[in-house]
């Protein structure tokens, strides 16, 4: 992984200020924006994955309002077993606490509710990576709950996901420091941190699935007229040079139309042709 191009890959796009204006602005939306920035972001992931030179997507509000409201609900069918163990674990205490004394069974009952909400949290915080990039590539809430493909994919590269994780700590640290610009210091450090993990989860998902080292495919750009290329042979012609043999007569006439009219030399400078010569007394 290049840890430090995420960093970074944001300015090398020539066109990265008019495209980040609009997540910007969309971060602003209650309830609605932060679906189409999860949109978006899940958009980079692809792109990345891709090798995309320049991923940086367009906003596209629809399509990315559809792709953020799909990642939502599989967020969501991931968090119904840990509402379930914070219920498990509250209804005994507020049963036993009619009671004057705590039960000792109920105290047992959330240790180990507790300790099965810890291992599920933390199998969340290293799978959900994975599960966002593999969504990210097929837009499919189903794609998203595939647990063995992504397990298999977390164990096959662990350090390239644990440095996703690494990274996403990084960016906790740097979304807050925008609040030194009150509200729209705080919208664009947050957009720029999901930006910098969204990559990094672009590119662990494009070194599980395509392995070796990842490397972005070189900007194609368009091929240039010769005249602004420098000289090189591969462009030189020799200039054609026209056919001096024969020239028209005037405009209206086409070439070859009048053969040329000989050209008269004089032998020696000073002295005239023989038919124009003045005889010799």
């Amino acid at each position: 992984m290049n840890f430090p191009k995420s960093f970074t890959y944001i300015f090398t796009d020539p066109d990265w200020l008019s495209k980040l204006i609009l997540p910007v602005l969309c971060s602003i939306i209650p309830i609605i924006g932060p679906l189409v920035i999860a949109g978006y972001m899940l958009h980079l992931i692809r792109n990345v994955a891709n090798r995309e030179a320049l991923p940086l997507p367009q906003l596209d509000f629809g399509k990315d309002l559809a792709r953020g409201f799909k990642w939502f609900v599989v967020m969501l069918i991931y968090a119904i077993p840990l509402f379930l163990l914070i219920g498990l674990v509250i209804i005994p205490f507020s049963i036993s606490s009619n009671n004057q004394s705590t039960p000792v069974l109920a105290i047992l009952w959330s240790i180990l509710c507790g300790g099965t909400i810890l291992v599920y949290f933390v199998f969340l915080w290293l799978l959900m990576p994975v599960a966002q990039a593999h969504f990210a590539m097929e837009e499919t809430i189903s794609s998203g709950l595939a647990i063995s493909k992504i397990t298999k994919m977390f164990s096959k590269n662990i350090t390239e996901w644990l440095l996703v994780l690494a990274g996403g700590l990084l960016a906790a640290l740097i979304a807050p420091m925008g609040s030194i610009l009150f509200f729209i210091g705080t919208l664009i450090t947050g957009t720029y941190a999901g930006l910098m993990v969204s990559h990094l989860i672009g590119q662990a998902y494009s070194v599980s699935t395509q392995g070796g080292p990842y490397r972005a495919t070189a900007v194609n750009y368009a091929p240039q007229p010769p005249y602004s290329q420098p000289y090189s042979s591969l462009y030189y012609q020799t200039p054609a040079i026209p056919d001096q043999s024969n020239t028209p007569v005037d405009d209206h006439q086409p070439y070859d139309a009048v053969p040329p009219a000989p050209q008269e030399t004089l032998e020696r400078p000073g002295e005239l042709p023989e038919d124009q010569a003045i005889p010799k007394p």
